[in-house]
C-alpha cells in the first residue's frame, strides 16, 4: 500500500515539474513580448509554485533563502513605511512594484539542470522582441524605453554566455552569434545611447573579472577578445549614432540630460526633507514634491515650464534616488541586496558559464538604473532583472 502511494506521490510530482517547467519557459520568453502576457502566465507559475510548496516541502531548499530572504524583509518594511507615511495610494503602487521577485522565485523549483533550454527561451525571446521592433508593432512591449531596457538585458546575458563559451572553447554552443548581431542591430534602431555604453561598460567588467578572478585564461588572449569586441562595435555604428552618443555626456543644451539633472537634485532635496520613512511610493506624490521643488529653486530655468505646467513626470529618472526618496534611510537595504547579498551569492558559482552570464546582465541593470526608474516606472524591465537573478541562482 506504501508503495502504491509513493507511486502516485512520485507521478504526480513528475507531472507538476514538467507542467511547471513549460510554464516557466513561457515565463521566461514573455518577458520579451507583451507585459499583460507576462502577468497572466505568471500568475499561473505562481499557483505551481505554491502547489509544489504545499505538497512537496522539501523543494522549500532550492529557493535561495538569503536573496529572497531579503527581499521579503524589504517588502515587508516598504509596506511598514508606506503606511506610517500614509500617502494616497502609495501602499498599492508599492506592492506592485516590489512583489515581482515572488513569481521569480518559483522558477528556482522548476528550472534546475535546464541550462540549454533556459538559454534557447531567452534567444527565442529576444529574436520575437527584435522582430516586432523592426515591424513597429505596439504588443511587443509597446513602449521603446521598456523595450530597449529587457533588450539590454538579454543582450548582455547573450554576449557573455557567447564568451564564455568562447573562452572554455566550446565552440559548438557559439550559435548564439546571429541573434547577437540582430539584437545589437535592432538596438541602434532603437538609438538608445545609453544602451551601448551598459553593454561596453559591462563587457568591460566582465575581461576584468576574468583577468582577477579566473586567472586560468591568458591575459593576452583576454585583451585581444576586448579590443575586437570595441573596435567591431565602433566600426559598425552608423555615424549618426555616435553623434548621438556623444551627447550621453552633455551636460548643457541638452534638454534630456538637463531633465535628469534638475530631478536628480530634486531627488537630493526630497530625500533632506524626509530622510527617515521617504514620501511613499504613490507616483503623484513624487510629481507634486518636483513641481515644487522646481517653483522654489528652478523657475528661472528653460526647462522649469515643462515641469510645472505640464508635469511629465512622476519619477526621478534615476533607480537610486527613488530608492532612498520613496523609503527613506530604509533605501540603503536595497542597495545592500544589490551590491552586497547578489555579487556574494555570485562570487559562489563565478566559475559557471550561465551564472556568468545573468551576473553581468544584472549588472546591466544596475548601471542602466542610474538613469532610468527601472524599478518603478518600467516594471516589465524589473521582472527581466528578477527572472535573470533567478535564473544566475538556479
Amino acid at each position: 500500500m506504501e508503495n502504491i502511494e509513493n507511486s502516485f506521490i512520485k507521478k504526480n510530482k513528475e507531472k507538476l515539474n514538467i507542467f511547471g517547467e513549460f510554464v516557466s519557459y513561457l515565463y521566461v520568453i514573455s518577458v520579451f513580448l507583451n507585459s499583460k502576457l507576462n502577468m497572466k502566465i505568471g500568475y499561473i507559475l505562481l499557483g505551481l509554485g505554491i502547489l509544489k510548496l504545499i505538497f512537496f516541502k522539501e523543494d522549500i531548499k532550492k529557493i535561495d533563502k538569503k536573496v529572497y530572504g531579503a527581499f521579503s524583509i524589504l517588502f515587508l518594511i516598504g509596506i511598514i513605511t508606506n503606511l506610517l507615511v500614509g500617502r494616497d495610494s502609495g501602499i498599492n503602487y508599492f506592492i506592485r512594484e516590489n512583489s515581482k521577485f515572488i513569481y521569480s522565485s518559483f522558477l528556482l523549483l522548476f528550472l534546475k539542470d535546464r541550462t540549454e533550454k533556459i538559454n534557447l527561451s531567452i534567444y527565442l525571446g529576444l529574436i520575437l522582441l527584435c522582430i516586432g521592433v523592426i515591424f513597429k508593432n505596439d504588443w511587443f512591449l509597446g513602449n521603446y524605453t521598456r523595450q530597449r531596457g529587457v533588450l539590454i538585458l538579454g543582450i548582455i546575458y547573450i554576449v557573455i554566455n557567447f564568451l564564455e563559451n568562447f573562452l572554455k572553447k566550446e565552440y559548438k554552443k557559439l550559435y548564439s552569434l546571429p541573434v547577437i548581431i540582430f539584437s545589437c542591430y535592432t538596438m541602434v534602431i532603437l538609438n538608445s545611447r545609453m544602451a551601448v555604453l551598459v553593454i561596453i561598460g559591462c563587457v568591460n567588467l566582465y575581461c576584468l573579472f576574468i583577468l582577477f578572478f579566473r586567472k586560468e585564461y591568458k591575459v593576452s588572449k583576454v585583451f585581444i577578445m576586448l579590443f575586437l569586441g570595441v573596435f567591431l562595435t565602433f566600426v559598425s555604428l552608423p555615424n549618426s549614432y555616435k553623434e548621438h552618443l556623444k551627447t550621453s555626456f552633455y551636460t548643457k543644451n541638452n534638454g534630456s540630460n538637463e531633465a535628469r539633472i534638475i530631478m536628480w537634485k530634486a531627488g537630493v532635496n526630497i530625500f533632506k526633507n524626509n530622510p527617515i520613512l521617504g514620501i511613499g511610493t504613490a507616483p503623484k506624490t513624487a510629481k507634486k514634491e518636483l513641481v515644487k521643488y522646481v517653483e522654489n529653486n528652478m523657475k528661472d530655468h528653460w526647462l522649469a515650464n515643462d515641469f510645472i505646467k505640464n508635469q511629465p513626470y512622476s519619477r526621478l529618472h534615476s533607480m537610486y534616488i527613488d530608492f532612498f526618496v520613496q523609503n527613506g534611510i530604509f533605501g540603503i537595504l536595497y542597495l545592500l541586496l544589490l551590491f552586497g547579498i547578489i555579487p556574494i551569492e555570485f562570487y559562489k558559482k563565478r566559475y559557471e558559464t550561465i551564472a556568468t552570464s545573468a551576473f553581468f546582465s544584472i549588472l546591466g541593470f544596475y548601471i542602466y538604473g542610474i538613469t532610468w526608474s527601472i524599478w518603478s516606472d518600467y516594471g516589465i524591465i524589473q521582472t527581466a532583472f528578477q527572472i535573470i537573478l533567478a535564473i544566475m541562482l538556479i
